[in-house]
């Protein structure tokens, strides 16, 4: 109440007018409301955190110095939504917590970036700032939903996977439109390698793995071609970032995956090693680039070495016949 006769005295008497104890009174209030509740974590107690919060930014909204006092309200919000988040998923197991955080986290990115015009007029921020919170609630959600790849990865799927697709398209279309010259590249890899993490969560979700390794390089190249092939720019993204990934996603798709293999593997295996060479050989090709053959010779040596290794030739034999 305080706050509130403070912002409407604001508006008749001018901020040069106000007297210094409207900004002190109401954070008295607050801070003392929310010392009564210590050690007390009920359904509703959540809601003095977001009381508070809304004083600070109440306060920290009214002149530029005080806008430190703004940003604690800003964390404010965020605490006590997790606060009240944590009372209804308590008894859940630590991983379902992890993916619950992310999402909420997710849900408040997506929240200051659609209404980033309109927070940035109440909250007297400009619009990068609002655009700054958004992207550090984007990567506490992304470093939740990492720490969660080290548990059960079938725990609450549907959740988990539609918060990693949403900040993966957070990060991809961050790239998009972007008026810093840098950071569009930047996002663009971060958000390929959030999507890359996505399509193994997939895949080992389903239970496919086994049935897809052999054939992981020769997706991962035919995905590139099309990658390379469509019309970024007209999108509004820039084109080399793109081009870059289609560059290296194959190659680093074959190199992963090979360490996976606990048995010699299948004909189709060389299958796919061929049509990973046979994309950089048309690569280079297309753009009269003779460097990306280099590429496709070495993959095919690589699997010249594997099936003579699985004939039973030594490696003594294997470093003179290679070359």
């Amino acid at each position: 109440m305080t706050q509130v006769l403070g912002n409407w005295l604001q508006r008749r008497l001018g901020m040069d007018n106000l007297p210094p104890c409207w900004q002190v009174i109401p954070l008295i209030y607050g801070f003392v409301g929310s010392l009564f509740r210590v050690g007390i974590f009920e359904n509703w107690s959540g809601l003095t955190s977001l009381a508070l919060s809304f004083i600070l930014i109440g306060i920290g909204r009214r002149q530029a110095r005080l806008k430190p006092i703004l940003y604690l309200g800003i964390a404010g919000i965020s605490f006590a939504a997790g606060e009240l988040l944590l009372y209804q998923i308590s008894a859940l197991p630590l991983e379902e917590k992890l993916i619950t955080y992310a999402s909420l986290g997710t849900v408040i990115t997506y929240s200051y970036r659609l209404l980033s015009p309109w927070l940035s007029d109440y909250l007297k921020i400009s619009e990068i700032e609002t655009k700054n919170i958004a992207t550090l609630h984007w990567v506490l959600s992304s470093i939740l939903l990492l720490f969660v790849a080290g548990f059960n990865l079938k725990s609450n799927p549907i959740l988990a996977l539609s918060t990693a697709i949403l900040l993966t398209r957070y990060a991809i279309i961050q790239g998009r439109h972007n008026s810093n010259f840098q950071h569009p590249a930047t996002w663009i890899y971060v958000g390929v390698v959030e999507g890359y993490a996505v399509a193994i969560y997939i895949i080992n979700l389903l239970s496919i793995k086994e049935l897809l390794l052999d054939w992981l390089g020769a997706i991962a190249a035919i995905i590139s071609y099309f990658i390379y092939l469509l019309p970024w720019e007209n999108w509004g993204w820039p084109l080399k970032p793109w081009q870059r990934v289609a560059i290296i996603m194959p190659i680093a798709t074959i190199l992963m995956t090979n360490l996976e293999f606990d048995s010699p593997p299948v004909w189709y295996w060389y299958v796919s090693i061929l049509i990973t060479a046979g994309f950089y050989i048309l690569r280079a090709k297309v753009n009269q680039q003779i460097r990306f053959t280099y590429i496709s010779v070495s993959l095919i040596n690589y699997a010249f070495v594997i099936w003579l290794n699985n004939l039973g030739v030594s490696i003594q034999v294997l470093y003179y016949v290679t070359p």
